[in-house]
């Protein structure tokens, strides 16, 4: 409403001026006021050209789904360049881990990274004997890339927007996961403290990002 509010004022402003033009040019005719006029009017022959049209912005092209798994997780601010492994449900309904602890593992039954919805990979924060692979995923900073690299060699780069701790058990990250938005991924591990008597550790790291899509390309004029 304000641009269009600003887009009238500025018509009407050029209607006013012409208006007065037209009162100007027909009341004072005698002959020095017509000369002082144009002497004031530039010259039509020193008028430089009109500006050519503006070239349409850049277009970002949406990149096509994936059709293979991936089989590497990368993230260059931690130095994670991981197996991935294929991973589902436990007996007890909750989504399952790697096997090794320096793998990540992928939830099959949800969409591939960069098709429709949001992919999660999960992974172990330590082991028996010491780190593992998600050690350092709370260094992780907002606009970090995460790239996944698919068995045809093709790799997708996501962008972290959001980290998130939630106690363990909570289901509250996964409200709108695996539905049919924009392309997305989800990275898990343990947070917090350890509880013995539960044998896990109190919370979970969610890290949310966003697929980037190809670099922008020229619009067609």
């Amino acid at each position: 409403m304000k641009r269009l509010w600003l887009m009238l004022a500025v018509l009407g402003l050029s209607a006013l001026t012409s208006t007065a033009w037209v009162i100007v040019t027909h009341r004072d005719v005698t002959a020095p006021a017509l000369a002082q006029h144009v002497a004031a009017t530039p010259s039509a022959v020193g008028t430089p050209p009109p500006a050519p049209p503006a070239s349409p912005p850049p277009v970002a092209s949406p990149q096509p789904a994936p059709t293979d798994p991936p089989v590497l997780l990368r993230i260059p601010r931690i130095g994670v360049n991981a197996v991935v492994e294929r991973v589902g449900v436990t007996a007890a309904g909750a989504m399952n881990v790697p096997k090794r602890w320096d793998d990540v593992g992928w939830f099959s039954p949800g969409p591939l990274p960069g098709a429709p919805g949001d992919a999660v990979i999960d992974g172990h924060l330590d082991s028996t004997t010491g780190p593992a692979v998600f050690i350092h995923l709370a260094e992780v900073r907002l606009g970090d890339d995460v790239v996944v690299v698919f068995a045809s060699g093709a790799s997708r780069t996501f962008q972290v927007d959001r980290s998130t701790r939630v106690a363990a058990g909570s289901t509250a990250w996964s409200e709108g996961v695996f539905s049919n938005g924009p392309p997305g991924l989800i990275l898990i591990t343990c947070s917090g403290s350890w509880d013995r008597q539960q044998g896990q550790y109190e919370q979970r790291l969610v890290l949310d990002a966003t697929l980037v899509p190809n670099p922008a390309t020229p619009a067609a004029a």
